[in-house]
This record gives structure tokens, C-alpha cells and sequence, in this order.
């Protein structure tokens, strides 16, 4: 799977225009409130092309796409709205909305998993069943990586940060 990087259109209509150019397309986020950016991608799976346009209220960082080698279905992720997109079946499969906005994807290959990170907590969202767990921080979220197959997760202010098994969600002290 090759997905390319993000463009941003000036307008909904330059957006609507470029995915109306091919039949095989899907506009995400259609129910963003006051909707200030426009953004797309092209995701190339098995020969085919599938444009996802996302149509968002600039509220936090740019859309994040994410992937597991092999499997037919995409995270995207903007605002504070997490979206499982099957691209294969040009489908929506899931939609999750977040405690706050959404920061990053973390890919685990290794278990076929990806952690999605957000201002307030962790899921961890296999593509092809949906979200398996939730960590609430109950605090901001300042950074959280993977590391020696363990997720650590810093809180603003805090002078440790928390571990978590990856597989359960479950904090190791």
C-alpha cells in the first residue's frame, strides 16, 4: 500500500473537484462545524487508486494516515475523530470520536495494531476489528512512544511517566 502526502485545497469546491475526477473516491469528516480546511490523499492499493478527502475544522494538527502492511484498511485520523476506511471496498467501516484532539498514529507491525494518540489518552485500534482498548490519561498528554514492547506515556507536569503493556492497555508499575 502507498499512501501519498497530504494536499490542502483552498476551498471545499477545489477539494470536491478533485475527488469528482475519478469514481473512485470517499469525503470524510462532511460533518466538521464550520469547516476551515480541505485536505486529501491518494491511497494506491493492489494496482487501484482511492482519493480520501477530508474535509476538517482545523482543529489541531494536520490528518494522519495509518497502516498495517498487507491489510486493506487505513486509519485516518484529524481533529478529534479517528476514521477505518477499507479501501479495497472503497467502505467506512468504523468512526470514533476522542476525549480531545487527536495528536498521532503509532504503527505496531509486529502485532498488527495501531495506537492512536490523543490530548487525554491512548487507543490501541486494530484495522481490521476496530479499537481493542482505552487509556485515559485524565491529563494532557505530552508525548507517548513504543519502546523495548512497552508504552510510555509522559503527562504534562508528571515527573514519571506511565507504562503500559501494549497488548492490554494495562498500566505496569
Amino acid at each position: 500500500m502507498f499512501v501519498s502526502k497530504n494536499h490542502i485545497w483552498a476551498s471545499l469546491n477545489e477539494l470536491r473537484d478533485f475527488l469528482g475526477a475519478t469514481s473512485r473516491y470517499l469525503l470524510i469528516g462532511i460533518g466538521a462545524q464550520s469547516s476551515k480546511k480541505f485536505e486529501s490523499f491518494v491511497v494506491e492499493y493492489k494496482g487501484k487508486q482511492v482519493r480520501i478527502g477530508i474535509q476538517s475544522s482545523d482543529f489541531g494538527i494536520p490528518s494522519q494516515v495509518a497502516f498495517i502492511t498487507g491489510a486493506p484498511r487505513i486509519l485516518v485520523g484529524h481533529d478529534c475523530e479517528i476514521f477505518i476506511i477499507d479501501v479495497e471496498n472503497l467502505a467506512l467501516v468504523a468512526q470514533y470520536e476522542l476525549d480531545g484532539p487527536f495528536y498521532k498514529f503509532i504503527a505496531d507491525e509486529m502485532d498488527h495494531t495501531i495506537f492512536a494518540v490523543h490530548e487525554l489518552g491512548v487507543w490501541r485500534i486494530d484495522p481490521l476489528i476496530g479499537r481493542q482498548w482505552i487509556f485515559d490519561t485524565k491529563d494532557i498528554l505530552s508525548e507517548c512512544v513504543l519502546a523495548q514492547r512497552l508504552l510510555k506515556i509522559t503527562i504534562a507536569d508528571a515527573s514519571e511517566p506511565i507504562i503500559l503493556n501494549p497488548k492490554t492497555g494495562q498500566q505496569i508499575v
